[in-house]
């Protein structure tokens, strides 16, 4: 006849001993690595952090280089500051190939990852609501 064996599972107990030692461990690992490190990270901070110019500056510098296009002068879009070292583009183009222009060209101007596309499309963003019929009892 076989013999049934059976297994006991490790309690609680037994796990928090070595789930406490391997917390305490990585929390030293982690002050000491940071420390060292610490000083690497501030100064990739620094490289990263675009200087120099002011809010205002990219303001001008955006309205200016829109306002030189051919294409786009003529179109009232606005530059907006709007958070920092960014700047939003707000306005009606009629193609998406205008508003891509106007990207492009602001990105050009002040910085790609310093600005934020609000520009919308007629046809395209002005579509009417779908609305809702509603039927009273």
């Amino acid at each position: 006849m076989p013999r049934l064996i059976v297994r006991r599972s490790a309690s609680r107990h037994s796990l928090a001993v070595p789930a406490l030692f391997g917390f305490a461990a990585g929390m030293v690992a982690g002050v000491v690595l940071g420390e060292l490190w610490a000083p690497t990270a501030e100064a990739a901070l620094r490289r990263a952090t675009p200087r120099g110019r002011t809010m205002a500056e990219l303001v001008r510098d955006a309205q200016a280089a829109l306002a030189d296009d051919p294409v786009l002068g003529s179109l009232r879009i606005d530059v907006i500051p709007s958070s920092r070292q960014r700047v939003e583009l707000r306005g009606w183009v009629a193609t998406r190939a205008q508003r891509a222009r106007a990207y492009r060209i602001t990105a050009e101007a002040v910085g790609g990852s310093a600005v934020v596309n609000g520009i919308l499309v007629h046809g395209e963003d002005d579509t009417d609501l779908p609305t809702l019929d509603v039927v009273s009892a």
